[in-house]
């Protein structure tokens, strides 16, 4: 039998749109030593011929001034996240100024949407639910927000990001005589505010509450966060329940599978413990990746949104073969 007590969720870092590269387009320094600088020089001409490819050849010193200036991409673990913000971006560094600006708002207000309509019925004791607990859709930002903010569910400054996207959208959506004087502006801040969001709320790695802490090369959630509704709707479906002793096989097609043992001996461990037996792991501890699984080896598929605990058969050669 499987010892929960011993295991913590896993959260993979490895699904979603996820672009660096303008972290590398800063300019050479003088201090540098001169082999550095061949292969910054090097690594930035490969950046600046993939963007051309991507993007066009036709105004390319703007696309690219916008790609800078963008920034890098993060990862969400909620997928749509991921392809709607990449659209945002295109928009955004082909000049695309307007539909980039109301795509980010429009983002903005499915991502409350959604976190009201999922978490809802996990806080109807709360003051705030009876101005929810009807609606199909929400476009009062500031209700929301409140709403949320009252459950608990934000992290620090998130609430303050959606209200000053609120700002924007109301004035860019509704007419206002400065929206075309300060499209691009308004179209990097409400991009860069959602980028915040993201970040702030819905990554695979950070300081967030969830997250227990000093864990080296991968991220884990803590024992009292797995009750946190928001937690349970937005990460646990696509988490693996695993032991210190997991490994990891990536598959052809983009998705994963998670080998780990199905029990552990011993008693509970607290967040800390599983931290420092995680972190002192050898690699002969880990758990073979071998078809068929030996054994008491429990096995994840892991995909977009999902982990699933599947059972790995290997097919037997016919007969004719």
């Amino acid at each position: 039998m499987t010892n929960a007590n011993r295991k913590r969720y896993f959260v993979p870092p490895f699904f979603g749109f996820w672009d660096t590269r303008p972290r590398s387009l800063d300019e050479v320094q003088d201090h540098w030593e001169e082999n550095i600088k061949k292969q910054h020089r090097d690594n930035q001409a490969s950046i600046f011929a993939s963007i051309r490819q991507e993007y066009g050849s036709d105004r390319f010193e703007h696309k690219l001034e916008n790609f800078k200036d963008f920034g890098y991409v993060p990862m969400s673990i909620v997928s749509y996240h991921n392809l709607f913000f990449h659209q945002v971006r295109r928009a955004f560094i082909v000049e695309s100024y307007y539909p980039a600006l109301t795509g980010a708002c429009a983002l903005g207000e499915r991502i409350l949407n959604h976190l009201i309509l999922d978490l809802r019925n996990s806080h109807t004791s709360k003051p705030n639910y009876k101005l929810v607990h009807r609606k199909r859709s929400f476009d009062n930002w500031k209700a929301a927000i409140t709403a949320l903010d009252d459950w608990a569910v934000f992290e620090p400054g998130i609430a303050a990001k959606f209200a000053e996207l609120e700002r924007i959208r109301n004035r860019s959506l509704h007419f206002s005589p400065e929206t075309a004087s300060k499209t691009r502006q308004d179209a990097l801040s409400s991009a860069l505010l959602i980028k915040q969001i993201i970040e702030g709320q819905f990554s695979s790695f950070g300081s967030q509450r969830w997250f227990i802490r000093g864990t080296k090369g991968a991220c884990f959630l803590k024992r009292e966060a797995e009750s946190d509704p928001f937690v349970r709707n937005f990460y646990l479906p696509q988490c693996p329940l695993v032991g210190y002793r997991y490994a990891i096989d990536f598959l052809p097609n983009g998705a994963a599978l998670v080998f780990d043992s199905e029990s552990y001996a011993g008693d509970e461990v607290d967040d800390d413990e599983f931290a420092r037996l995680h972190n002192e792991r050898a690699v002969d501890e880990l758990v073979s990746t071998i078809m068929p699984p030996d054994p008491g080896v429990i096995t994840w598929l892991l995909t977009t949104g999902k982990a699933e605990q599947v059972t790995l058969i290997r097919a037997l050669p016919s007969a004719a073969t």
